[in-house]
């Protein structure tokens, strides 16, 4: 699925530029794309990694129906005046690079990269209690369930709209009609600036990264919880996608920032990018 980790940067601008990519994604055609906070990285079907779009701080990336690639620049204005900025970008199949949200200051709070196939994205909105929001193509915002949470993490929709809430250490699920319920408790932890990707396959099991444990745990359709894998010493998960032949795409990171991917084959072989 071309969408399966387009997730929502929810971080304050304080931790904001530390915080690792959990953006990579997969096109119609088999090629990932991933984000190392420099550049966004293509790897192709044969296994040739190329910069496809340079010198943008991105944690998140999407892509559309069309296989147009989404994410956008963040950048911090110094101590002096103390805010960040940032500019939406939209990077064509033929390589071509247009502005979707010009250069301004602040983080997003009208887009999302969180988006099901319809084209329709969710987002966080923030307060005392938090409330998911989804806005149509049309441009209709309303409120994808009354409930309000309180320490919203990471969103992930999939293909149909239904949406996976992580509100700290619990994951809800939404359905298109709005029906929501809890449907695990994932992890020990209460602080999500610790808890990053979501992500799903196609037998519809969930999967949730925990940088802090280094581990990818799996939630199947009945809530049942395991620990589905482990990173190596030195490196903890951050991202992840399953490519249409089941092949898992997993991004990882170490704490001094570097980043790689894994290509863990159905039939466990490894290739490390």
């Amino acid at each position: 699925m071309r969408t399966l980790c387009c997730c929502l940067l929810v971080l304050l601008c304080t931790t904001a530029d530390a915080h690792p990519g959990i953006g990579i994604v997969e096109d119609s055609r088999g090629n990932i794309f991933y984000t190392d906070l420099t550049h966004v990285w293509r790897i192709d079907p044969e296994g040739r990694r190329t910069i496809a779009v340079r010198n943008v701080h991105t944690h998140e990336l999407s892509i559309d129906a069309s296989d147009a690639l989404y994410g956008e620049h963040l950048w911090y204005n110094g101590e002096a005046r103390n805010t960040w900025g940032h500019f939406v970008w939209k990077r064509h199949t033929d390589g071509r690079i247009d502005t979707v949200i010009r250069a301004r200051e602040g983080f997003r709070t009208d887009y999302s990269f969180v988006r099901d196939d319809s084209g329709t994205m969710y987002w966080v909105e923030r307060g005392t209690k938090e409330r998911i929001m989804k806005r149509t193509t049309a441009g209709a915002v309303t409120p994808v369930h009354p409930s309000r949470f309180s320490g919203v993490g990471w969103l992930y929709a999939t293909p149909n709209g239904t949406l996976y809430i992580r509100d700290r250490n619990t994951l809800h699920r939404c359905d298109p009609d709005g029906t929501l319920r809890m449907i695990a408790r994932v992890s020990p932890h209460t602080d999500y600036g610790l808890l990053h990707g979501l992500w799903s396959d196609r037998r519809g099991n969930i999967y949730l990264e925990d940088g802090k444990q280094r581990q990818v745990t799996m939630v199947d359709p009945h809530g049942s919880v395991s620990v589905f894998m482990r990173s190596d010493k030195g490196w903890a998960p951050s991202g992840g996608v399953f490519a249409a032949d089941g092949t898992l795409w997993l991004l990882e990171y170490s704490p001094q920032n570097r980043v790689r991917v894994r290509r863990i084959a159905t039939d466990g072989k490894i290739r490390i990018f």
